[in-house]
């Protein structure tokens, strides 16, 4: 039930949907208007069709998918959303812990849409099946990483006494320095993919990446939720 309340009040709250959905999903679904309009879609494919990308076509998955929410999506300010209502998490009889697993699953579920929309662009492109599941994997991973990333700095750090929704938005520096850090990391990985040829090999260095963050990061959110409901 919290994961679904969670999941409506980004829904039902203007503010909030612009934030967490529609800037979300503003950067794929503008690459591809800008792609079509500009008439280099036909050249996207026949680069992808060529075959010879196919490492780069899967870290390109998991840097879309990262960089797409790495200032909006689900995980963005999901305990400040909270607000003066955040005194209710601390006399209902759900464990804290249980409380912020809760804010990891609603995060994750809003942010599925844009591995979905990443899945309907690779099918556009007409890109070979076995590319399409490791892509959409890919980009799975990359959105679970910055999801938990958002997470934790927003339980280091809650903002849950605003009177407007957009004081939430303000001066955030974690978005600004999370920006910076995907493009760098963007770099490193296409230059590595571009010598790669193996895309098994690329898709299992990200997924071994992946992992060692998502567990650490998981487990760091986790430890820490007695102390952040505790204490806000």
């Amino acid at each position: 039930s919290l994961v679904i309340r969670d999941i409506r009040i980004v829904f039902r709250t203007p503010q909030f949907f612009i934030n967490s959905i529609v800037m979300m999903l503003y950067m794929p679904i503008f690459l591809t208007i800008i792609y079509v309009a500009n008439g280099s879609f036909t050249d996207v494919k026949g680069i992808i069709l060529s075959g010879k990308y196919n490492s780069v076509i899967i870290v390109g998955a998991f840097l879309l998918a990262a960089f797409s929410i790495c200032s909006a999506g689900g995980g963005r300010k999901c305990l400040s959303r909270e607000g003066s209502d955040f005194v209710f998490s601390k006399i209902i009889p759900i464990s804290y812990k249980d409380q912020a697993k809760s804010k990891i699953i609603s995060s994750l579920c809003i942010n599925s849409l844009v591995p979905i929309l990443i899945c309907t662009l690779l099918v556009s492109l007409r890109v070979a099946l076995p590319i399409i599941l490791l892509g959409v994997l890919s980009s799975v991973f990359g959105v679970t990483v910055v999801t938990l990333i958002q997470i934790l700095f927003d339980f280091i750090n809650p903002k849950l006494k605003w009177n407007d929704e957009k004081i939430l938005y303000k001066d955030d520096v974690v978005s600004v320095v999370m920006v910076f850090v995907i493009l760098i990391l963007g770099i490193g990985l296409v230059a590595m993919s571009m010598k790669v040829e193996s895309y098994i090999g690329m898709f299992s260095m990200i997924v071994i990446f992946s992992l060692i963050l998502i567990w650490g990061l998981y487990k760091k959110i986790i430890n820490m939720s007695d102390e952040v409901y505790g204490k806000s």
